[in-house]
């Protein structure tokens, strides 16, 4: 799992889908190798009338932390309750190429979610910058406890191309697009942060939310 918690836990497809290939740590890239994106090639029928082609490629995604809150739970006593979680960042869905249109953006963003095989977010939206309220439980303990309660996003960048075919010319145009998962994950981590491994996903959750 890419996140550990005994919170509540939504879109299992979507960790797993994350860490297929490697593992996702909070605020820390995994980037595949290649180092463009892909040109389709033009054929003889797309130049009369022109054909335009475009193409995605993923170049980094982490799991960032958008809301957190810290709660200490006393020795010998359970929690159950909404928690309320201020926020801690704001992701935003861009694109960045020459001559964009909305309509381009969308297609872009589509073909981003089906390389993953889950929907991400439109140009333009941002995550939430009011407080989220959450539900978690915790089991008692034998001592005092202070724990981060967080919700965050699955973030990704790619790179875009647009390859333009009309009239004899191949126009390329590259850029990049960043958007994140519609679909939130919550839970929680206790602290110090020391008390994790530099890297791992539960000190950099631990450190998001101020422990």
């Amino acid at each position: 799992m890419i996140l550990e918690s005994s919170g509540r836990r939504r879109a299992a497809a979507l960790l797993l889908a994350l860490v297929t290939s490697t593992t996702t740590l909070v605020g820390v890239s995994s980037a595949p190798t290649a180092t463009a994106a892909p040109r389709p090639p033009c054929r003889a029928q797309d130049m009369p009338n022109g054909k335009v082609y475009r193409a995605v490629q993923l170049r980094d995604r982490t799991f960032e932390v958008t809301h957190a809150a810290r709660k200490r739970v006393a020795a010998g006593t359970t929690y159950s309750n909404s928690t309320t979680m201020t926020k801690v960042k704001q992701l935003t869905a861009s694109l960045k190429i020459a001559q964009k249109t909305s309509a381009e953006a969308d297609i872009f963003v589509g073909k981003a979610s089906a390389e993953l095989g889950f929907e991400l977010a439109t140009v333009g939206s941002a995550t939430s910058t009011k407080s989220v309220t959450e539900t978690f439980a915790i089991g008692e303990s034998a001592r005092d406890r202070l724990f981060v309660f967080y919700s965050g996003r699955a973030d990704f960048a790619f790179r875009t191309a647009r390859r333009v075919c009309q009239q004899g010319q191949v126009t390329d145009t590259y850029g990049s697009l960043r958007s994140y998962s519609k679909v939130d994950e919550s839970g929680f981590v206790l602290c110090p942060h020391t008390r994790y491994r530099a890297g791992t996903v539960k000190r950099q959750v631990a450190l998001a939310g101020g422990c």
